[in-house]
This record gives structure tokens, C-alpha cells and sequence, in this order.
């Protein structure tokens, strides 16, 4: 369900080096407290990440993704 609005985002992330570092980081992590870790080494690359999530699972993807249901769109 991605859309133009999605690639932007999508491009926006990727193209960021602290939100690239953020995803890099979060690779390694398998628990809460690691990503929160990593979230607050990379606030620049959250902020990017948050947006390109809730574009994901609250706009663009809303119903196939049930991004509501899981508690994920406010």
C-alpha cells in the first residue's frame, strides 16, 4: 500500500545519516531498553523514523496494516 507520499518519507530516512545510524543501531538491538538507547543517540534519525512509521502503518497503509488496531496512530 505504499504511495508516493511513502517513497518520500521512505527517501527522506534513508538519505539522513543520523536516521541511517538509528536503523543500523536498532539492528543489533532485541530488547526495549537498546532501542530507547538508540533512539536517544540518534534524535534527528527518531524524528525521521517516527514519521516515516506513522506514514506507514497510520496513512498510507492504515486499514491492510491495521496500524490502528495495534495501537500505533494517534
Amino acid at each position: 500500500a505504499r504511495n508516493m507520499v511513502m517513497d518520500g518519507q521512505i527517501a527522506a530516512c534513508l538519505t539522513d545519516t543520523d536516521c541511517e545510524a538509528l536503523l543500523t543501531c536498532l539492528e543489533s538491538c532485541w530488547d526495549e531498553l537498546c532501542a530507547n538507547d538508540c533512539a536517544n543517540a540518534h534524535p534527528t534519525g527518531m524524528q525521521l523514523y517516527m514519521t516515516l512509521t506513522t506514514c506507514a502503518f497510520c496513512d498510507a497503509c492504515e486499514v491492510d496494516c491495521a496500524g490502528e488496531g495495534q495501537g500505533l496512530c494517534y
